[in-house]
Parts: C-alpha cells; sequence; structure tokens
C-alpha cells in the first residue's frame, strides 16, 4: 500500500551523542512498521525481532509520535499506556541472538479513526564508564486502523500566503484519521490566463520527492510550492485539495502581488499577504 510505504520511510532511527562507554551493542530490529486492521473492543498481538550484532542489553519503551509543522515526525517518551502491553521491556542478548519482542494492542469499544504507537528499541549498558559515543534508537511504529463505525473527516486550509515566489498555507486535520493530502495551486493572471500550476506539500514530502503528504490525525502542517512564473501583478489563486482520497472545497484568493528582492525586508516593501481560511468536512 502506498501510505505504508511512505510512513515506512519516516520512521528509522533515532541518532545522539551520549556520554558513556564507547563500547555499545549493535543490532538489527524488523519490521519496522506493524500495520493492524482492528475493530473497537478487541485485542491484536503483534511482534518484532531484534537481532544483536554485538552482545548487549536492550531497552523498549513507549513513544508518542507527534507530527511537526515541517510533516516530519517526533517521538515523545510517554508513560506506560493502558492500550499498548509488551511481555518483557528488556532482554540481554548474545553476539548474533535474535530476541522477539511480543506485545498487544488493545481497541477501546467506542474508538474510531487511526492510533499511532511508536517503541523505540535502544542500548541499556548500566556501566558508568566515560567516554563518547553516538547511541542509535531504532523506532518501531504500530499503525493501527480501526473498521467499524465511520469517522467524519474534518479539515480547515488557512493563512495563504505569497512571499517572493513562495506560496504556502496551513492544513490541520481536526479528525482521528491518518490520511494522505494532495493539493495544488493553479495560478492565472488578471485576464483569466494560466501562470503557473504547482503541488502543494509539506517539506517532508518534498525531500521525499513525493507528491502526497501524510497528515497524522489532530495535526498542522505548512504546505509549500514554488513558482518562478511570478512578477508585479494581480493574480487568481485556485487551491485544489484531495484528502482521504475525496474532494475537499477548492480556496480561491485574489493577491496583488510586489517581487521583493531581498525577503528579509519583504514587510518593508510592502509584499502582498494574502489570508483566507477554509473548513472542509467530508464524511
Amino acid at each position: 500500500m502506498r501510505l505504508a510505504a511512505l510512513c515506512c520511510g519516516l520512521f528509522i532511527f533515532i541518532a545522539s551523542i551520549c556520554w558513556a562507554d564507547a563500547r555499545a551493542g549493535e543490532y538489527r530490529v524488523w519490521p519496522m512498521l506493524i500495520n493492524i486492521e482492528a475493530e473497537p473492543g478487541n485485542s491484536y498481538p503483534f511482534q518484532f525481532n531484534v537481532l544483536a550484532v554485538k552482545s548487549g542489553t536492550i531497552r523498549v519503551y513507549l513513544n508518542e509520535v507527534e507530527q511537526l509543522a515541517t510533516g516530519h515526525v517526533q517521538f515523545i517518551p510517554t508513560e506506560k499506556s493502558q492500550h499498548l502491553t509488551l511481555t518483557q521491556t528488556k532482554a540481554s542478548l548474545d553476539d548474533g541472538e535474535t530476541y522477539i519482542v511480543h506485545g498487544a494492542v488493545t481497541v477501546p469499544r467506542k474508538a474510531s479513526g487511526s492510533r499511532l504507537y511508536a517503541l523505540l528499541i535502544e542500548d541499556d549498558d548500566p556501566r558508568k564508564n566515560t567516554g563518547m559515543q553516538i547511541k542509535v534508537r531504532y523506532a518501531v511504529v504500530i499503525d493501527v486502523a480501526i473498521k467499524g463505525r465511520k469517522s467524519r473527516v474534518k479539515t480547515r486550509l488557512s493563512n495563504l500566503e505569497v512571499i517572493d515566489g513562495t506560496i504556502s498555507a496551513w492544513f490541520e486535520n481536526l479528525s482521528d484519521k491518518k490520511a494522505m493530502l494532495k493539493s495544488q495551486v493553479i495560478i492565472r493572471d488578471n485576464n483569466r490566463r494560466l501562470v503557473d500550476r504547482q503541488l502543494l506539500r509539506t517539506q517532508s514530502a518534498i525531500e521525499r520527492q513525493e507528491d502526497y503528504s501524510v497528515v497524522y490525525p489532530n495535526s498542522k502542517v505548512k504546505v509549500l510550492a514554488t513558482s518562478d512564473q511570478l512578477t508585479g501583478g494581480t493574480y487568481n489563486l485556485l487551491i485544489q485539495s484531495n484528502f482521504n482520497e475525496k474532494s475537499l472545497p477548492v480556496l480561491r484568493s485574489e493577491i496583488n502581488y510586489l517581487q521583493c528582492t531581498d525577503c528579509r525586508s519583504a514587510d518593508a516593501l510592502g509584499v502582498y499577504r494574502y489570508a483566507a481560511t477554509q473548513v472542509c468536512r467530508t464524511t
């Protein structure tokens, strides 16, 4: 599935520099994305593998998944969840040994939409020796899609701006469902002639060279496009968006555009900023 492929590229590992013994375990973890199609009121077991290239002790702990404005995600340590359990959170492994982590996700009876859990795996060396190392944390993401009751998808597109050829807007997913956003801006001049057509994407999607932006539940992301066809004058902008495989109402706006030569002084030069908001609801 395309969405699963996109998500898999988002969750690899996190590296940080730590003061500790330079000798630490090295591991391989798979799978790093676990998709569960679930129904309310049921429990679903899952498992993943940790292979020790070098002997060591691992620790597995739960993190919340938070989407940033750029579309990237960050992991935030959290307390134990009543809906996700692990049979064991620590294990000592010998060289070449593979350990299977077992767990289960319980879906509340009235739940709907999507749920995301991140399990981080790191070397847990209790020794206090000094030294510098790069500590690698591996992230395994549990992506739960809940069937049954349909959840209403509500979105908001707002704060459209055009500054020195960069077009941006904020897109909010006000729902409990994760989905893909495909958005484009169509630019016409004052005589309705087509000037340019560009995709609006998150920075994360731009870096992945993908047409779609993944937007997580209750998240707000900034979508961007660049046009080198804008000169001073009046333009009509039309933003067309598709979210959760459904078309959203278009957002239209007319702007008076002045091209700036120094974006740091854009406000002083009177670069026009157009703000518009469109609340969209689909089922």
